[in-house]
């Protein structure tokens, strides 16, 4: 979980510094994009905890990676990924971007901005790619060269090491490597959860629900966010009567 939490931060940087240096607005919605980047990874490592980490492991490549999940799972992490952002949100194109990150840069050189973005966040934060490969796609999609690729990695690090404190992560230099130790998944997944709640509990969740099956859908969604960012494995829910001033209890139960 080290390293997933690890590459979250950096790519939530890097984000961030590639949306000032590119003007994009809202800085915070690249942000929190960087920050869920991997959430299809973060569901699958939940779900196979005992082999999924060899898996990421083993992937030298987004395309290895791709392959592998979908042969095991029947879909990518990012497809994952993306599916529940478009169930939270359907007025951003944060799962857009979660989806087409790992496209080569000429297939996505006119897309939406913040598609852009996130593909070469990405490719700076977790690798995967060889680093005169990465140059060429800086260059094409923003015109970068090597020291200002150096420059901004040099300062996205410097910003992860001071960020991860609050998350409850150490990072430490072994052999000229960043190793992440005492990671505490809990700190971790409750900031998580306050940086997304507007993707989560509020997005796609803002209708009244007009028939008894839409109601159900809403509970069901809402108990699901909750279970996936906060790790409630038990959950009742209460509606509140507004005309009565009362709570009572929902049907749904996670």
């Amino acid at each position: 979980m080290g390293t997933f939490w690890k590459q979250s931060l950096t790519c939530a940087h890097m984000m961030k510094s590639l949306a000032k240096l590119t003007e994009y607005e809202p800085v915070d919605e690249a942000y929190v994009t960087g920050l869920l980047h991997n959430l299809g990874q973060l569901v699958y490592l939940k779900a196979h905890s005992n082999e999924y980490p060899e898996l990421l492991q083993q992937a030298n490549t987004d395309e290895e990676l791709d392959s592998q999940e979908r042969e095991r799972y029947g879909a990518t992490g990012i497809e994952v990924g993306a599916y529940l952002l478009n169930q939270w949100t359907t007025d951003s194109f944060v799962s857009d971007a979660i989806l087409f990150q790992h496209e080569p840069a000429e297939r996505i050189h006119d897309a939406q901005p913040l598609i852009k973005l996130l593909n070469l966040a990405h490719k700076l934060s977790d690798g995967g790619v060889a680093e005169e490969k990465l140059l060429e796609e800086a260059d094409l999609l923003y015109g970068l060269t090597q020291p200002m690729l150096d420059e901004l990695q040099a300062s996205v690090r410097q910003q992860v090491l001071e960020t991860a404190k609050t998350y409850g992560i150490k990072i430490t230099l072994q052999d000229n490597k960043e190793v992440v130790q005492n990671v505490d998944d809990e700190a971790a997944r409750i900031e998580l959860a306050k940086l997304t709640r507007g993707f989560a509990l509020l997005g796609g969740q803002q209708e009244i629900p007009q028939t008894p099956e839409d109601e159900a859908g809403l509970w069901r969604g809402l108990l699901r966010d909750l279970g996936l960012l906060f790790g409630f494995n038990d959950t009742i829910a209460f509606k509140y009567d507004k005309d009565s001033g009362q709570l009572h209890l929902s049907n749904y139960l996670r």
